[in-house]
């Protein structure tokens, strides 16, 4: 029997899917993060849109990205996420458009049957599985998450394998990692972090569930007061008041992640008043998170040599 928080999940989705959001025509200001430019601020959190039904629905919303998934390796999920995008990158693309269009991540989990001594194994499979489709790749450690110890050493080995594709030809995909609140608190935590950025991340998904706003906030700033530009910051949980995404872009976040607002039933006007307050004069893309000045391709190459 499908639970009350299921069920509302597949109708948001089903309802976006089927209609959409307003179309205009950009809206949001431009953010650059994860090495790339986002059309808007506010983005859709995975567990909305978990095997990439919401492709090419909702370019024109004003949002940002949706994140699809999280999907784990050899799933029906999986497969139709790849599908789905792979249409998408076969459409032609205008010049004048490419820069703002919609961004699509894909969260990555290991399957619940896989030991977490074979999780980097799997999780790189999915990687490569999804580059040169995906814009982005979040790698989610789920429920049953290990040491944040052990989990870096997973990405750190993820982080490596996507060198190496980048090596052979492939297109650099940004990693981003998810965090849970559990594994933000504490005296260390910013320390324990730095281990991420060194193993090659390109961007942080900082849960909120479970953290008073105020104990949020402080991370965000602490972090983008230790990494400045080099770290993208996602910021995800709690968001069902306007207001609390402005407070998160303030703090530090590049982007805000949202779920449960778009679960309600008045979906479509919430996203639309919150992209309108987010917005503001269009200017210059932000240039908080990382801009490479070399080409990615090669910057990953001459990384992994040096390694």
């Amino acid at each position: 029997m499908i639970s009350h928080k299921a069920w509302h999940t597949r109708c948001a989705r089903r309802d976006l899917a089927r209609g959409g959001l307003q179309a205009a025509p950009p809206r949001g200001r431009p953010v650059r993060a994860l090495g790339q430019v986002f059309p808007g601020a506010l983005t859709i959190a995975a567990g909305i849109d978990t095997d990439g039904a919401l492709v090419g629905r909702l370019e024109g919303s004003g949002l940002g990205a949706i994140e699809i998934g999280s999907v784990r390796a050899s799933t029906r999920a999986f497969h139709r996420a790849r599908r789905a995008l792979r249409r998408l990158r076969a459409r032609p693309v205008r010049k004048t458009s490419a820069a703002a269009r919609l961004r699509y991540g894909v969260s990555l989990a290991k399957r619940a049957q896989t030991p977490w001594s074979d999780a980097a194994a799997e999780l790189s499979n999915g990687v490569s599985a999804f580059a040169g489709l995906a814009d982005y790749v979040t790698l989610n450690p789920g429920p049953g998450r290990p040491a944040l110890a052990e989990f870096i050493a997973i990405v750190a080995a993820v982080a490596r394998h996507r060198d190496a594709l980048v090596c052979s030809g492939s297109p650099r995909l940004p990693l981003m990692v998810k965090l849970a609140a559990p594994w933000l608190r504490g005296a260390h935590v910013l320390d324990e972090l730095r281990g991420l950025a060194a193993a090659g991340v390109d961007g942080l998904l900082l849960s909120a569930e479970g953290m008073a706003a105020h104990e949020h906030l402080g991370l965000l700033r602490r972090l983008r007061q230790a990494h400045g530009s080099a770290l993208g910051l996602v910021s995800v949980g709690g968001v069902c008041a306007v207001r609390a995404a402005l407070q998160r872009l303030d703090a530090g976040a590049d982007l805000v992640q949202i779920h449960g607002a778009v679960r309600q039933r008045h979906r479509r006007q919430w996203i639309d008043r919150a992209v309108a307050a987010l917005c503001g004069p269009v200017e210059a893309p932000q240039s908080r998170s990382v801009s490479f000045s070399t080409p990615p391709r090669a910057q990953a190459c001459s990384s992994s040599r040096s390694r």
